[in-house]
């Protein structure tokens, strides 16, 4: 089977959120926006929030992670002031 690149959608409907796209990284930006979201409304300390987003500051930071997320990353630093 010979991969041509093209992708058809014949009919798309969608009530909320939606990407189509091919290797984009999008999700990936909206799943660590909600994650940091979610660590700020926990009931954990003001102590412990601020130690879960360090740590995922540090693995956002990190070199490969960076190279693979691209300006995805200074997007999602900025958003949530880390």
């Amino acid at each position: 089977i010979e991969n041509s690149g093209n992708i058809n959608i014949g009919t798309f409907t969608s009530n909320g959120v939606a990407q189509i796209g091919h290797n984009n990284i999008m999700n990936i930006e909206n799943m660590l926006l909600n994650l940091i979201e979610q660590i700020e409304k926990s009931d954990a300390t003001e102590e412990q929030k601020k130690e879960a987003k360090s740590k995922l500051k540090a693995f956002i930071e990190h070199p490969l992670v960076n190279t693979l997320l691209g300006a995805t990353v200074g997007a999602i630093l900025s958003k949530v002031g880390l």
